[in-house]
């Protein structure tokens, strides 16, 4: 299916219609003319490099396969996250009615147009980045430029020692896409921090203590499972859900994600109960207490906002009580 006609179709006239605007198209009474005008905006090169910035190599690997493919094919389990990304991006959709996804007709020689080894190493290079603001943006909230330069080095390939070319992917990547954190007087910020009256308390929290910076590996294991998986409290805790609230495997795994977001960024056990019960996720009476403790077991080794990027249980030693409200 041609681009156009699938934005209408899978998007609707509001959507093509409020994006086309979001890209300074004029506005045109008739949606079909919108829509062509919106997909050849985002098949142009230029924007085809930019949007697919954040993509990973098993992103691009997925996507070359299903171009091999004839340009559809049903998503197993292990390609939901890629699948997902390409539809994020409007390049790929799945019509009404359907599970088989499809890529734009124009897709494939869009790509082939942009697909070199330099692209794929910018690429490579600023999804990493947006990887590691998507990591600051949960456990720091604010960042030196400094501190966030030597997190990008993390990584074993990327150790660019001049922190202005680390600055340069920065604001390629800000051109295309809206990100966690914003540029302020030498240190990112997540945006919108200073509206919601955290930003003096942290500042004065962070005085305390430099900032944590987590290796690449408790990163990519963050990043690929949403939550830091390897570590013991988080692997019991996942046990202790399966068990005793007899969710799935991958429930569990959902689970733990949306944890790990609510205690690295502060939340308490009457907070996180409280989620939890409006996300109807179940805990048995009788398994409240034990639950309770496990969470705080992993509460104390997670790396969070309040701590600057560090456990707990690194700079707050018996201070449990933070979390159980004691």
């Amino acid at each position: 299916m041609k681009l156009k006609n699938a934005l209408i179709e899978t998007r609707g006239d509001a959507w093509v219609r409020s994006t086309a605007e979001q890209f300074g198209l004029p506005a045109d009474e008739d949606i079909a003319v919108t829509a062509e005008q919106l997909a050849e905006k985002l098949l142009s090169e230029d924007c085809l490099k930019g949007r697919m910035l954040t993509l990973h190599d098993n992103d691009i690997r997925f996507l070359e396969y299903v171009i091999r493919s004839g340009g559809k094919l049903i998503p197993v389990r292990a390609n939901y996250a890629s699948a997902d990304q390409l539809r994020n991006l409007s390049y790929a959709f799945v019509p009404w009615g359907s599970m088989t996804m499809e890529l734009a007709d124009e897709l494939a020689d869009a790509y082939a147009a942009i697909n070199t080894p330099e692209y794929h190493e910018l690429r490579r290079r600023t999804a990493w980045l947006y990887d590691c603001m998507t990591i600051s943006a949960q456990i720091h909230g604010i960042i030196s430029i400094s501190d966030f330069c030597t997190l990008y080095r993390r990584h074993p390939d990327f150790d660019e020692p001049n922190e202005e070319i680390i600055m340069r992917l920065l604001r390629q990547l800000k051109r295309w896409h809206e990100l966690p954190m914003e540029q302020k007087e030498g240190e990112l910020i997540v945006k919108g921090l200073a509206e919601t009256g955290h930003e003096a308390k942290l500042r004065i929290l962070h005085q305390q203590v430099p900032a944590g910076i987590p290796s690449y590996s408790e990163m990519k294991d963050i990043l690929q499972n949403g939550y830091p998986s390897r570590v013991k409290e988080y692997r019991v805790l996942k046990t202790f859900l399966i068990r005793e609230t007899l969710v799935r495997e991958d429930y569990a795994s959902a689970v733990l994600e949306l944890l790990w977001k609510l205690i690295s960024s502060g939340n308490t056990w009457a907070e996180i109960l409280d989620i939890l019960h409006g996300q109807a996720v179940p805990v048995p009476a009788g398994a409240e207490e034990t639950l309770k403790a496990r969470m705080a077991d992993a509460w104390e080794v997670t790396r969070m906002l309040m701590c600057n990027g560090h456990a707990p249980y690194d700079v707050l030693r018996g201070h449990r009580d933070i979390f159980l409200g004691a």
